[in-house]
């Protein structure tokens, strides 16, 4: 997972971008965190680019950044996905998208254990672990705040109490079940 910037500023990018450059130039670099971490280029809401960046030339200014426009991290409006030209007056950011959300849920379902096993991570880390059909439906996070992904797969506040599908991890490590609410 790469850091998110406070109210997603942005800035513009001050040079055309062709399809196959991977230094692009922005007026103002202070709108992205130390590399490496994601970049959005946007002209419109449907049109969008989404690469890795490795380098940029200094932390506030405008100047150039190094990115990536193939791997993993590197999604477009394309339905290929591929890199997309660019004009000057771009807009750029660091959003929070796709695969941040995606990043985000697979780190927390990794911490996630099924009922009967015992679950590796700190002790006293409470899990909330509802098993259904179609898999672990709800969850929770470290404490006391429980979580539970809504119909829509957002993650939401647990409104409705431990129920008896919820276990807690003791000081042995192992899960154990928590009494409903």
């Amino acid at each position: 997972m790469y850091p998110s910037k406070a109210g997603s500023p942005i800035a513009t990018t001050t040079v055309e971008i062709t399809q196959s450059d991977t230094t692009i130039y922005i007026s103002d670099l202070s709108v992205l965190n130390t590399p490496p971490n994601l970049i959005t280029l946007k002209t419109s809401n449907n049109v969008w680019e989404r690469c890795r960046y490795v380098a940029r030339q200094a932390s506030t200014g405008s100047g150039w950044v190094t990115i990536q426009r193939t791997g993993v991290e590197h999604a477009s409006s394309d339905t290929t996905g591929v890199a997309l030209a660019w004009p000057i007056g771009t807009k750029v950011y660091r959003g929070f998208g796709d695969y941040d959300y995606t990043a985000m849920l697979e780190n927390i379902q990794a911490k996630v254990t099924i009922p009967g096993e015992t679950y590796s991570g700190k002790k006293g880390q409470v899990l909330v672990v509802n098993q259904t059909e179609d898999g672990v439906e709800t969850i929770a996070s470290v404490g006391a705040s429980f979580l539970e992904f809504d119909a829509n797969g957002d993650i939401t506040p647990l409104t409705t109490g431990v129920g008896d599908d919820c276990v807690y991890v003791d000081i042995d490590g192992n899960l154990t079940p928590i009494a409903p609410v």
